[in-house]
């Protein structure tokens, strides 16, 4: 439900979570967990993730996962930053790793690469994502290469925080874009940049003779 969308992304008691990483306080000190890394409203972390005003832009105002941001100037000038990310009690928290939503759009995308005969079902999966958001929102009218862009958007702005976005830009083989004001590093990087493709680490390289690391790197 939309309730339970906006009580925060921290405990594995919510009914669409199929897969999380529990953490507790004599496991992890809670600097790792991913609210340390996004919140700077609510937790003392490291507060090193912003949301810059283009993707904040990106919903509209009846859409209700703006309210998983917080736009304060006095904390960041340059744009938003999460509150969808939040700590249990104390350093405690769960942290998603794969929830129903994923699957709706996995369906959406995958039904709209299947093009004519396959859409009205892509635009069924997808309008379940946008309806449960925004309870102003219509069915997509879009077709062919157009509805599959609509999903990829979709994605970006429901699964943001959760791990999707660097792999979905390169699996559809797009451009890294990061031009607007409020973003720290502006980069505008094709699929073919060598940083595109991670580096492969020394001692799997040391431990396989034959392995070649990848290009751009230092051998």
């Amino acid at each position: 439900s939309t309730d339970q969308l906006l009580e925060g992304f921290a405990d594995d008691s919510n009914p669409e979570w199929l897969w999380s990483m529990r953490s507790v306080a004599d496991d992890n000190n809670g600097y790792l967990h991913v609210a340390s890394f996004y919140d700077a409203a609510r937790t003392l972390g490291y507060n090193s993730f912003r949301l810059d005003r283009d993707f904040y832009a990106l919903f509209k105002d009846t859409d209700i996962r703006q309210q998983q941001f917080f736009n304060n100037g006095a904390i960041y000038s340059g744009g938003a930053i999460a509150t969808k990310f939040d700590h249990v009690s104390g350093w405690v928290m769960d942290q998603v790793l794969m929830r129903a939503s994923e699957m709706y759009l996995i369906e959406a995308e995958a039904e709209a690469e299947l093009g004519a005969g396959h859409e009205a079902a892509a635009r069924a999966a997808l309008f379940a994502i946008q309806s449960r958001a925004d309870d102003t929102a219509v069915e997509s009218t879009n077709s062919g290469q157009a509805l599959v862009d609509e999903v990829i958007l979709e994605r970006r702005k429901e699964l943001f925080g959760e791990g999707f976005r660097w792999f979905d830009l390169n699996r559809k083989g797009l451009t890294l874009v990061r031009t607007s004001e409020s973003h720290w590093s502006k980069q505008n990087m094709p699929i073919t940049d060598n940083l595109r493709v991670w580096p492969i680490p020394q001692d799997e390289i040391d431990a396989n003779p034959n392995m070649v690391q990848n290009p751009g790197y230092a051998k």
